[in-house]
Protein backbone atom coordinates (compact mmCIF):
# COMPACT_ATOMS: atom_id res chain seq x y z
CA UNK A 1 0.00 0.00 0.00
CA UNK A 2 2.76 2.33 0.89
CA UNK A 3 5.12 1.54 -2.17
CA UNK A 4 1.86 1.12 -4.37
CA UNK A 5 2.63 -2.47 -4.09
CA UNK A 6 -0.41 -4.56 -5.19
CA UNK A 7 -1.68 -6.83 -2.13
CA UNK A 8 -2.77 -10.07 -3.65
CA UNK A 9 1.00 -9.96 -6.18
CA UNK A 10 2.78 -9.84 -3.03
CA UNK A 11 0.80 -12.50 -1.49
CA UNK A 12 1.21 -14.63 -4.10
CA UNK A 13 4.81 -14.71 -3.65
CA UNK A 14 4.88 -14.72 0.32
CA UNK A 15 3.63 -18.37 -0.22
CA UNK A 16 6.41 -19.43 -2.38
CA UNK A 17 8.56 -18.02 0.79
CA UNK A 18 6.61 -19.78 3.68
CA UNK A 19 6.60 -23.08 0.98
CA UNK A 20 10.53 -23.31 0.67
CA UNK A 21 10.77 -22.08 4.72
CA UNK A 22 8.42 -25.36 5.52
CA UNK A 23 10.33 -27.43 3.46
CA UNK A 24 13.46 -26.56 5.03
CA UNK A 25 12.16 -27.07 8.00
CA UNK A 26 10.42 -30.52 7.27
CA UNK A 27 13.69 -31.67 5.16
CA UNK A 28 15.76 -30.68 8.31
CA UNK A 29 15.67 -29.46 11.85
CA UNK A 30 11.86 -31.27 12.14
CA UNK A 31 12.63 -34.01 9.95
CA UNK A 32 11.61 -37.61 11.27
CA UNK A 33 13.31 -40.86 9.96
CA UNK A 34 14.56 -41.24 6.36
CA UNK A 35 12.07 -39.36 5.07
CA UNK A 36 11.15 -35.79 4.71
CA UNK A 37 7.98 -35.83 6.84
CA UNK A 38 7.70 -34.47 10.39
CA UNK A 39 6.88 -36.88 12.96
CA UNK A 40 2.72 -37.39 13.22
CA UNK A 41 1.00 -35.77 15.89
CA UNK A 42 -2.43 -37.63 17.20
CA UNK A 43 -5.62 -35.77 15.61
CA UNK A 44 -6.88 -33.92 18.15
CA UNK A 45 -10.29 -32.67 15.99
CA UNK A 46 -12.58 -34.55 13.66
CA UNK A 47 -13.70 -33.46 10.77
CA UNK A 48 -16.74 -32.55 11.96
CA UNK A 49 -15.58 -30.54 14.40
CA UNK A 50 -13.32 -29.41 11.77
CA UNK A 51 -16.23 -28.23 10.23
CA UNK A 52 -17.90 -26.55 13.03
CA UNK A 53 -14.75 -24.24 13.75
CA UNK A 54 -14.68 -23.32 10.22
CA UNK A 55 -17.98 -21.93 10.40
CA UNK A 56 -17.91 -20.42 13.29
CA UNK A 57 -14.52 -18.22 11.95
CA UNK A 58 -16.76 -17.16 9.03
CA UNK A 59 -19.82 -16.27 11.43
CA UNK A 60 -16.61 -14.54 13.53
CA UNK A 61 -15.59 -12.86 10.49
CA UNK A 62 -18.97 -12.15 9.01
CA UNK A 63 -19.58 -10.15 12.44
CA UNK A 64 -16.22 -8.56 12.48
CA UNK A 65 -16.84 -7.12 8.84
CA UNK A 66 -20.76 -6.00 9.29
CA UNK A 67 -21.01 -5.21 12.80
CA UNK A 68 -17.54 -3.49 13.71
CA UNK A 69 -16.13 0.17 12.52
CA UNK A 70 -13.33 -1.90 11.29
CA UNK A 71 -15.59 -3.61 9.18
CA UNK A 72 -16.85 -0.54 7.84
CA UNK A 73 -13.23 0.67 7.27
CA UNK A 74 -12.33 -2.13 5.17
CA UNK A 75 -15.05 -2.33 2.84
CA UNK A 76 -14.62 1.19 2.29
CA UNK A 77 -10.81 0.59 1.88
CA UNK A 78 -11.95 -1.23 -1.12
CA UNK A 79 -14.91 0.65 -3.10
CA UNK A 80 -13.66 4.06 -1.82
CA UNK A 81 -10.16 4.73 -0.44
CA UNK A 82 -10.27 8.57 -0.50
CA UNK A 83 -13.44 8.27 1.48
CA UNK A 84 -12.24 5.76 3.75
CA UNK A 85 -9.39 7.80 4.24
CA UNK A 86 -11.49 11.44 5.38
CA UNK A 87 -14.44 9.43 6.96
CA UNK A 88 -12.89 6.37 9.14
CA UNK A 89 -10.20 5.32 10.54
CA UNK A 90 -8.03 5.39 7.21
CA UNK A 91 -7.13 2.86 4.87
CA UNK A 92 -3.37 2.10 6.62
CA UNK A 93 -4.39 2.00 10.18
CA UNK A 94 -7.67 -0.10 9.28
CA UNK A 95 -5.07 -2.38 7.45
CA UNK A 96 -2.72 -2.79 10.31
CA UNK A 97 -5.44 -3.14 12.76
CA UNK A 98 -7.08 -5.70 10.51
CA UNK A 99 -3.85 -8.17 10.59
CA UNK A 100 -4.15 -9.32 13.93
CA UNK A 101 -7.89 -11.46 13.42
CA UNK A 102 -6.83 -11.97 9.71
CA UNK A 103 -3.12 -13.86 11.49
CA UNK A 104 -5.43 -15.61 13.94
CA UNK A 105 -8.17 -17.15 11.26
CA UNK A 106 -5.17 -18.55 9.28
CA UNK A 107 -3.51 -19.52 13.01
CA UNK A 108 -6.69 -21.06 13.65
CA UNK A 109 -7.06 -22.66 10.16
CA UNK A 110 -3.66 -24.30 10.23
CA UNK A 111 -4.24 -25.78 13.75
CA UNK A 112 -7.87 -27.29 11.95
CA UNK A 113 -5.90 -28.69 9.07
CA UNK A 114 -2.57 -30.21 10.70
CA UNK A 115 -4.77 -31.31 14.30
CA UNK A 116 -7.37 -32.94 12.64
CA UNK A 117 -7.25 -34.28 8.88
CA UNK A 118 -3.08 -34.34 8.01
CA UNK A 119 -0.98 -35.03 11.54
CA UNK A 120 1.96 -34.38 9.91
CA UNK A 121 3.94 -31.94 7.48
CA UNK A 122 5.77 -33.57 4.38
CA UNK A 123 8.48 -31.36 2.07
CA UNK A 124 6.02 -30.43 -1.04
CA UNK A 125 7.76 -29.95 -4.65
CA UNK A 126 4.90 -27.53 -5.36
CA UNK A 127 2.43 -25.26 -3.67
CA UNK A 128 -1.00 -27.23 -3.16
CA UNK A 129 -2.55 -24.61 -4.17
CA UNK A 130 -4.20 -23.44 -0.38
CA UNK A 131 -2.65 -20.01 -0.80
CA UNK A 132 -3.67 -19.31 -4.85
CA UNK A 133 -7.21 -21.02 -4.07
CA UNK A 134 -7.62 -18.73 -1.40
CA UNK A 135 -7.70 -15.61 -3.25
CA UNK A 136 -9.63 -17.29 -5.83
CA UNK A 137 -12.37 -18.48 -3.27
CA UNK A 138 -12.42 -14.92 -1.99
CA UNK A 139 -12.44 -12.83 -4.89
CA UNK A 140 -15.30 -15.45 -6.01
CA UNK A 141 -17.74 -15.40 -2.86
CA UNK A 142 -16.92 -10.92 -3.31
CA UNK A 143 -15.07 -10.94 0.21
CA UNK A 144 -18.50 -11.98 1.87
CA UNK A 145 -18.10 -14.82 4.71
CA UNK A 146 -21.78 -15.50 4.04
CA UNK A 147 -20.76 -16.89 0.42
CA UNK A 148 -17.23 -18.15 1.60
CA UNK A 149 -18.85 -20.99 2.77
CA UNK A 150 -20.44 -22.22 -0.48
CA UNK A 151 -17.66 -21.02 -2.93
CA UNK A 152 -14.97 -22.77 -0.52
CA UNK A 153 -17.10 -26.19 -0.19
CA UNK A 154 -17.04 -26.25 -4.07
CA UNK A 155 -13.71 -25.96 -4.13
CA UNK A 156 -12.89 -28.31 -1.72
CA UNK A 157 -15.08 -30.89 -3.75
CA UNK A 158 -13.60 -29.76 -6.90
CA UNK A 159 -9.96 -30.94 -4.82
CA UNK A 160 -11.81 -34.17 -3.73
CA UNK A 161 -13.12 -34.62 -7.00
CA UNK A 162 -9.42 -34.64 -8.42
CA UNK A 163 -7.62 -36.50 -6.22
CA UNK A 164 -10.49 -39.76 -7.04
CA UNK A 165 -9.99 -39.21 -10.75
CA UNK A 166 -6.57 -39.63 -10.55
CA UNK A 167 -7.16 -43.16 -9.54
CA UNK A 168 -8.23 -43.55 -12.43
CA UNK A 169 -6.15 -42.53 -13.89
CA UNK A 170 -6.72 -39.18 -15.44
CA UNK A 171 -3.85 -36.30 -14.57
CA UNK A 172 -3.95 -34.15 -11.65
CA UNK A 173 -3.80 -30.66 -13.65
CA UNK A 174 -7.65 -31.65 -14.10
CA UNK A 175 -8.28 -29.87 -10.73
CA UNK A 176 -7.02 -26.78 -12.21
CA UNK A 177 -9.05 -27.00 -15.75
CA UNK A 178 -12.18 -27.49 -13.10
CA UNK A 179 -11.60 -24.79 -10.81
CA UNK A 180 -10.84 -22.69 -14.30
CA UNK A 181 -14.04 -23.60 -15.38
CA UNK A 182 -15.68 -22.72 -12.33
CA UNK A 183 -13.84 -19.43 -12.49
CA UNK A 184 -15.42 -19.43 -16.21
CA UNK A 185 -18.93 -19.85 -15.32
CA UNK A 186 -18.55 -17.04 -13.01
CA UNK A 187 -17.51 -14.54 -14.69
CA UNK A 188 -20.00 -14.96 -17.19
CA UNK A 189 -22.75 -15.39 -14.74
CA UNK A 190 -21.63 -11.98 -13.70
CA UNK A 191 -21.81 -10.41 -17.02
CA UNK A 192 -25.03 -11.79 -17.35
Amino acid sequence: MYLGVNEILSSLMINYVVLYTVNGLVSGPLREGAFTKTRSIEAFISPFEAGVAALALAALSWALLERTSLGISLRASGSAPLAADIYTMGRARAMLVSSLPQSLAAAAAGLILLGGLQTSFTALKQPQGYGYAAVLVSWMAELSPATLIPVSLLFAWIAGAGFLLQAYGMPSSLVLLLQSVALAVYMIARRV
